[in-house]
């Protein structure tokens, strides 16, 4: 199988588009397909990560989602030979789709928030709780729907770490805060001053703050809580939250990754595009959801986290739930799906 990956790298919001279409690369890298990812702009981290799985990464400067970057899609993917494009980004619309589909390529296109006109292409992946057909509607006919958890882009790694036994104890003492590789809009501040007022000396915390943060040195500055490690990047998000007995992170791609590892996770909306997928994974009690961040108050979110800390039960029930909706192998049945269509 050969498959030119499209992500909107651009921002850091970009940053979790890539990261998904690694996971699915390196899948297909992993069953001796070729993939290239053609990019216009993309994290160093990133672009080290791609290459290390063995993603043949080409740029260009373009505008995303404008006529001129699919038309330079569609001549990267004739020039691979590509039985598949997958485009994953909030940029890419109706219009871009069907440039893709006039120029007779076979899409995959990747979505979250079911906000376009119409959707043109061969398949539609949308990999979160509250994904329904009814979203999409507004398909060609013949347009297969790829939809929820089970389908979620998680690296291989996920899967063979998903089987490890983990105890639920009766109290949580071990959070691990990672709200995403840039945190652009600043909420592990937030979340770290409603941990401030969590009580328990026994409590540790360590934050992620990622590798495209530009709030870093601000959260060391501000880290005077002995229970508190701000860690400045992780090769590794396995060990860490392998360790965690809770964790806070945002309703992304990162929430199905703790899901799969049986972590109970507490969600911030750290976009907009983010407050429907944290109220989604709260009813379906894969999360609990604090909200949005911008709207957060220390001493109630103070509350809601130390009640789930302290309520055995609740996180068992959050294990449970998670495991049985994400068990790490989303990525293999895109790449069985793609392959029988």
């Amino acid at each position: 199988m050969r498959l030119v990956l499209r992500a909107d790298g651009d921002g850091r919001i970009g940053i979790g588009h890539v990261t998904r279409m690694l996971a699915l690369a390196e899948e297909v890298r992993w069953r001796g397909g070729d993939v290239t990812m053609a990019a216009v702009r993309i994290d160093e981290g990133l672009l080290d990560r791609a290459r290390a799985v063995g993603v043949t990464v080409e740029q260009g400067d373009l505008d995303a989602g404008s006529d001129d970057d699919a038309s330079w899609l569609a001549a990267r993917a004739r020039a691979h030979e590509a039985d598949w494009v997958v485009v994953d980004g909030y940029r890419f619309d109706h219009r871009y789709q069907q440039a893709l589909a006039e120029a007779r390529l076979r899409v995959v296109f990747v979505d979250d928030l079911g906000g376009c006109e119409r959707y043109d292409a061969d398949v539609v992946l949308n990999q979160n709780a509250f994904a329904t057909d009814v979203m999409y509607e507004r398909r060609r006919p013949g347009t297969r729907l790829l939809l929820g958890p089970r389908y979620a882009l998680l690296r291989r790694a996920f899967a063979a770490a998903a089987g490890h036994t983990r105890r639920v104890g009766a109290r949580a003492t071990r959070v691990l805060v990672t709200l995403g590789g840039a945190d652009p809009e600043g909420a592990a501040a937030r979340v770290l001053e409603a941990l401030a007022l969590v009580p328990g000396d026994g409590l540790r915390v360590k934050v992620v703050s990622g590798p495209s943060n530009p709030r870093h040195r601000r959260l060391l500055d501000r880290g005077t809580d002995p229970r508190v490690e701000v860690l400045a990047a992780a090769e590794d998000m396995i060990p860490l939250m392998t360790w965690a007995d809770l964790a806070v992170t945002g309703a992304g791609s990162t929430v199905y990754e703790l899901c799969c590892l049986g972590v109970p996770t507490l969600v911030v909306a750290i976009t907009r595009s983010q407050i429907e997928s944290a109220r989604a994974l709260d009813r379906e009690g894969l999360a609990v959801d604090l909200g949005w961040h911008g709207a957060m108050v220390a001493a109630s979110a103070a509350r809601t986290i130390a009640a789930v800390c302290e309520d055995g039960p609740r996180r068992t029930d959050l294990v449970r739930r998670g495991r049985a909706r994400v068990d790490g192998r989303g990525a293999s049945r895109v790449v069985e799906a793609l392959a029988g269509t």
